[in-house]
């Protein structure tokens, strides 16, 4: 078997990102025995502590970390096009640019992830023809979109899907759309109210050029209730969104970011796991309104009152 490609975004404005972005390799790493080629597409945030750390994961596992420098583009225009998300979001449009021309085919995986299975799995699944692999969009998320952004009129709503997990086909993506970056900042300036960033502009370059997966390689997290511990595994877990087990308490699937963080630099005695722990914010109403980002409040209150308004009327 080939060696696995997975890429990540890295963007660390605040100093804190590196530990969930830790915690998503160290998932990978400790379910597969597969060898793993990290491509980390990273600006100036990522510092030299952090790099050595991340360097140091080879000395324990079968894996290399290959650096990508993006501070070479230019991204301050396309930050005002990007509201609350990280600049980072822009760097995948990149990515077919950026790795050499004999990588054929690369995993990208948002930072928020906890791989609950082996990522040998996904790596296997063949792309055929499809410039992309994703998995659609949970339904909630759909149905929010699609009411108040009104997608209909650029996306198929059965066909909309989440890009926190991607399998990307490069030898096409060179050929057929060398235009990636270009056309998704194009539509991203055409559309500065849509919420999601660069998802909706993947959205609709790709959607009739896309295999979709099965949803256990992009389980949205804050859309399921998993009832023992068993039940968390075989999945790819995703935390998207404001739910992040690292800021609020969410339910069970929580455990596992955990389980993997105890096994990073940043939680591995019981005092650095407790102070971590109890930073954690009760996942409750008057939190979630007055830590989530000024800028997304609207939309926050938007999504509130959608799903008061489904629940009362039947919607799930």
């Amino acid at each position: 078997m080939s060696d696995i490609h997975i890429c990540l975004s890295y963007h660390d404005g605040n100093g804190t990102y590196i530990k969930p972005f830790f915690t998503t390799l160290i998932s990978v790493l400790e379910n597969t025995h597969e060898y793993t080629i990290f491509h980390i597409f990273h600006d100036d945030t990522l510092h030299d502590q952090s790099r050595t750390l991340l360097e140091n994961l080879t000395n324990s596992y079968a894996c290399c970390i290959l650096f990508h420098d993006m501070s070479k583009f230019t991204f301050t225009k396309q930050k005002q096009l990007l509201a609350r998300y990280s600049v980072a979001s822009l760097y995948r449009l990149k990515i077919p640019e950026v790795l050499p021309s004999d990588v054929k085919k690369t995993i990208y995986l948002d930072g928020d992830i906890i791989c609950a299975l082996d990522i040998k799995e996904l790596w296997e699944i063949a792309l055929e023809k499809q410039a992309v692999a994703a998995a659609l969009d949970s339904e909630k998320s759909r149905n929010l979109f699609f009411t108040y952004f009104d997608f209909s009129k650029y996306m198929n709503f059965e066909k909309y899907f989440n890009s926190g997990v991607l399998i990307l086909n490069l030898d096409k993506l060179r050929s057929s759309y060398p235009n990636l970056y270009d056309d998704s900042l194009r539509i991203l300036s055409e559309h500065p109210e849509w919420d999601a960033a660069d998802q909706n502009p993947l959205n609709i370059i790709f959607q009739d050029d896309c295999l979709f997966l099965d949803n256990r390689f992009n389980h949205i997290s804050v859309d399921y209730r998993p009832e023992s511990v068993k039940d968390l595994y075989g999945f790819i877990w995703h935390f998207a969104g404001i739910h992040k087990p690292w800021v609020y308490k969410n339910n069970l699937a929580d455990f596992l970011y955990w389980h993997y963080f105890k096994k990073t630099p940043f939680g591995d005695t019981e005092e650095k796991l407790f102070i971590e722990q109890r930073m954690v914010k009760d996942g409750t109403l008057d939190n979630l309104i007055l830590t989530y980002p000024l800028g997304s409040r609207k939309l926050f209150v938007k999504r509130l009152f959608y799903r008061l308004f489904t629940k009362r009327n039947g919607g799930q």
